[in-house]
């Protein structure tokens, strides 16, 4: 099956790791996406880069996307945050924070990219073991999950915040990612992961479809005026 990737993103295998000790666990190999001539800055260095006084650390995500609004690629990163906002939703993802996303700078020059997607090991609630997993605990987990990002001095629930419909950016966010979302495509590749088991699919698959159809349709309904969706 072949896919078509239209975020970068980094590279990963998961596979099996065999420990010193004989014990062999799930472990997940991530591929480094900087070349050699590039350096990863995290958005929290790039912030506190550009605050009037350095040792001043910005909480609310909206101050923070504010100052970096000033890079030369400002106005991509922060769509790119957004982007990312709304696919951390749907896997519940609950630590976007500010140290692991950012841009890619070559060295001794000023040129720029927004980096891949990278470090999401905290999505669709990889710490419940199986016989913690239900349908109302997936409800439960799409509809209360919180972002690591800060707003007002809160962590901001996922669900709440796009069905309010009060972020623009967010909103033209979900209009530009729904129509990317294929589900079925989702729920295949759940079904090949071999070493899940059926009720970690099941999980995964309501998780991830409660998301979809209880807070990305409607307000992406509203913000494309489609009623058929």
């Amino acid at each position: 099956m072949r896919w078509k990737i239209l975020t970068p993103v980094q590279e990963t295998r998961l596979g099996f790791y065999k420990e010193k000790n004989g014990k062999t666990k799930i472990a997940c190999a991530c591929k480094d996406f900087c070349r050699n001539e590039y350096e990863l800055y995290e958005v929290k260095a790039l912030s506190l880069a550009n605050t009037e006084s350095e040792a001043e650390e910005k909480g609310d995500i909206l101050d923070t996307l504010s100052v970096i609004r000033g890079l030369p690629i400002g106005e991509k990163l922060e769509e790119h945050f957004w982007d990312m906002f709304v696919v951390d939703a749907l896997i519940c993802n609950t630590d976007r924070h500010e140290g692991n996303w950012g841009v890619l700078i070559k060295t001794g020059s000023n040129d720029m990219s927004v980096a891949p997607v990278y470090d999401c090991g905290s999505s669709l609630v990889p710490l419940l073991a199986d016989e913690e997993l239900s349908f109302e605990v997936a409800k439960n987990y799409a509809v209360n999950a919180r972002t690591a990002s800060n707003l007002d001095g809160r962590r901001i629930c996922f669900s709440q915040y796009i069905l309010s419909m009060k972020n623009p950016a967010l909103n033209e966010a979900v209009k530009r990612i729904f129509p990317r979302i294929d589900m079925i495509a989702i729920e295949k590749i759940i079904e090949s992961i071999d070493c899940i088991s059926e009720k970690r699919k099941a999980f995964y698959k309501d998780l991830i479809r409660i998301t979809f159809e209880q807070a990305l349709k409607p307000v992406y309904r509203s913000v494309s005026f489609c009623s058929d969706i």
